[in-house]
């Protein structure tokens, strides 16, 4: 079964695909970028995906309200980075983990068990409601 992104193209992803998790803030590189082993559909924040991923280190984070890419995707990196004058993160290889496989169950912070790549009616809650704030700023004259 293949995932299609909501963002950027709609792109397609398979389990294990090597991703790197992009429009976050404070996050480092290395905690951003692995293997793609679940996704769990609309209960993050905003209604959006939650996409698990096995790290480097060999631990499991979870991202939700952000946008996936392959860490390979020069297309992308040439428009969201290079074009803005930014050098994309640097992405070393990643081997698959022998832990991993669509039959584990995978939990997050220890709660909401969940098997399988694309969890379509995940057991666990939506995330909380959010808000953000944004400030318009113009230039003194």
């Amino acid at each position: 079964m293949k995932y299609i992104s909501d963002g950027f193209g709609g792109k397609q992803f398979d389990f294990n695909d090597h991703v790197c998790i992009e429009m976050l803030f404070g996050v480092p590189d290395e905690k951003r970028t692995g293997r793609l082993v679940q996704v769990r559909k609309g209960v993050g924040a905003f209604g959006s995906d939650i996409f698990m991923l096995r790290l480097r280190d060999g631990s499991l984070m979870a991202f939700e309200n952000a946008l996936i890419r392959r860490a390979d995707d020069r297309q992308f990196e040439d428009a969201f980075y290079r074009s803005n004058g930014k050098q994309p993160p640097v992405i070393p290889e990643q081997k698959l983990h022998e832990d991993d496989s669509e039959e584990v169950e995978y939990s997050i912070a220890n709660k909401f068990p969940e098997k399988g790549f694309i969890v379509e009616r995940p057991k666990q809650p939506a995330s909380p409601k959010q808000s953000f704030t944004m400030m318009i700023t113009t230039p003194a004259k």
